[in-house]
């Protein structure tokens, strides 16, 4: 494995070094050669739960972002296929920034840091 797309509670931890990491994912996280990558849809995700005061950073999402970035994080942008290929996804949640995570995980053939075992059940290739 050489990339890996980090799901947005794993990035939230990974910021604060959270004892919520596993022991592989805390591996995954620290080995430089492993290109680790964050989806805009996590950035959606975490800035509308920012707005409605459901999500607290110790800093901004920008400098949050800036940090991360600023350690080798590569941002993911959101293409068409994968926001297409979500109308024929099965309905295992109703999560929207989920269901695109998986479908671009999917195409894109990316593994995904998460302990959320739901994206099992849409063939991500899931690491914890």
């Amino acid at each position: 494995m050489t990339e890996v797309l980090l799901d947005t509670r794993t990035f939230i931890w990974a910021l604060s070094n959270s004892a919520e990491l596993s022991a592989e994912a805390r591996g995954l996280l620290s080995r430089p050669e492993i290109n680790k990558m964050l989806s805009l849809v996590s950035v959606w995700e975490m800035a509308i739960k920012i707005g409605t005061g459901k999500l607290k950073l110790p800093v901004s999402l920008e400098s949050s972002l800036r940090t991360a970035r600023g350690a080798g994080l590569k941002l993911v942008t959101i293409d068409l296929n994968p926001t297409l290929r979500v109308e024929a996804l099965p309905w295992h949640h109703r999560d929207p920034f989920d269901r695109l995570l998986a479908c671009q995980c999917l195409d894109l053939r990316l593994p995904l840091l998460s302990r959320d075992p739901i994206f099992d059940d849409y063939g991500v290739d899931r690491v914890w």
